[in-house]
């Protein structure tokens, strides 16, 4: 019997695929796990060629709270590597080489299943961002201290502060947190004017979210942003303990986490972007810049994230 036959049998889930034909619904075992005496708190992010920002990342994360960072290095070419081993002698990094090596699978779902199974018992709670996004607390220094409060429920949903250029032409000198500090306008749930509405439904990017979970109530991944828990149909529950659910209206809520996602950096890096992304399409090019141009829209100023540059700055003076 095919494997996948299998697991759907085992576990009585459809695995689903997307339009590119892919499976991201992977059905996982988790649930025996006890995270007791592992970490608390750590992130898992599948990474390329991220070596100038990779230090300010990983840094920024253990300022507030981070334990341990679980890596996938996607055939890197530049000094990812060469970076991270002084975290890797540490215990502070596990990288993992990740090439893609399952033609019938997301490679992101792979990366997230893979993350899960080991880290169960390792970790309690395992969050699942990229390197162009930096999640913080808003009401306390940790993050541990944070996700106290939440350990009854399976998963921790995060909306994403989208932030774009902030006027920078060229890629300026020093650290991405300190020199984006313009996003886009959290989108408005409920009763809002028809005008209003029309906006939000044609921007729905701007409520997505990431998700933080315990591995051991994960049954499933669904996709890069949320995972099928105990909790299901509930994905998620965000700060505010309001619970998240597909296809369900959202109102973005940051009172206790945020997450911000440096969507385009500079113009310059933006059009690197575009160009590298060229094989995935016109279509695909055109809609991330119509995200662009969306976050550039109304942008409103957000330096939350900088309370923490000064000792950020100072650690990494020192490594």
């Amino acid at each position: 019997m095919n494997i996948l036959k299998i697991l759907k049998k085992r576990r009585n889930i459809t695995l689903k695929t997307r339009k590119d034909g892919l499976v991201y619904e992977i059905p996982l075992d988790t649930q025996s796990h006890d995270c007791r005496n592992g970490h608390y708190f750590s992130i898992a992010a599948i990474l390329k060629n991220e070596g100038p920002g990779l230090e300010e990342w990983i840094e920024f994360h253990r300022l507030v709270g981070c334990e341990h960072f679980i890596l996938y290095d996607n055939n890197s070419t530049d000094d990812t590597v060469e970076i991270l081993q002084k975290y890797i002698k540490s215990n502070i990094v596990t990288l993992i080489p990740w090439p893609r090596f399952c033609p019938t699978h997301s490679l992101q779902m792979l990366t997230y299943s893979h993350a899960l199974n080991l880290m169960a018992g390792r970790t309690r709670w395992l969050c699942f961002i990229d390197l162009d996004e930096f999640l913080f607390p808003i009401e306390t220094d940790d993050l541990r201290t944070a996700l106290v409060e939440f350990e009854n429920e399976p998963a921790v949903g995060v909306y994403w502060s989208l932030f774009g250029t902030s006027g920078h032409k060229i890629k300026p000198q020093g650290l991405v947190t300190e020199n984006y500090t313009w996003r886009m306008p959290y989108p408005m749930g409920g009763n809002t004017a028809p005008d209003q509405e029309r906006l939000r439904k044609k921007m729905d990017f701007a409520s997505n979210f990431k998700s933080i979970v315990q591995p051991a109530r994960v049954i499933s991944t669904l996709s890069a942003h949320a995972f099928r828990t105990d909790r299901f149909p509930v994905l998620a529950v965000d700060g505010n303990w309001n619970e998240i659910r597909p296809h369900e209206e959202r109102s973005v809520s940051v009172e206790k986490f945020q997450l911000n996602h440096y969507f385009s950096r500079s113009q310059e890096e933006w059009n690197i972007r575009l160009e590298r992304g060229g094989v995935e399409g016109i279509e695909k090019s055109k809609k991330k810049q119509r995200m662009l141009d969306a976050i550039e829209a109304n942008p409103i100023k957000d330096t939350e994230i900088l309370k923490y540059l000064p000792k950020l700055k100072k650690i990494i003076e020192n490594t």
